[in-house]
């Protein structure tokens, strides 16, 4: 199952697979469920190693996303432009273009 919302990969997955974002995305990292299956919301909203694993992933969405936004002006400003874009003549980005996927395995 690919997912952007990581509360939905860890309840439904036994591993979760971080892709990157863009159109050259590859497997960012992987990480495995430890909650016993079948999950309930109660037991894992209470479980602090749910709380570390959620903190990761999202640590790992966010930093790779400002990575990638930044690798991109990088790469536009150095091509044609001495300068970077003006923020007036981008297109709004939309979540997909700033956040990589999730991917929920189960076993």
């Amino acid at each position: 199952m690919v997912t952007h919302d990581v509360d939905e990969a860890i309840f439904l997955g036994d591993r979760v697979i971080i892709m990157t974002n863009g159109p050259e995305s590859e497997v960012g990292d992987v990480k495995e469920i430890k909650s016993p299956c079948p999950r309930a919301r109660q037991p894992l909203i209470e479980d602090p190693e749910n709380y570390r694993l959620r903190k990761h992933l999202i640590t790992f969405l966010e930093d790779h996303a400002h990575h990638h936004e930044a690798r991109g002006t990088a790469a536009k400003t150095s091509r044609r432009n001495p300068k970077p874009p003006s923020p007036t003549h981008q297109a709004p980005a939309t979540k997909t273009e700033k956040q990589a996927a999730l991917v929920a395995v189960s076993v």
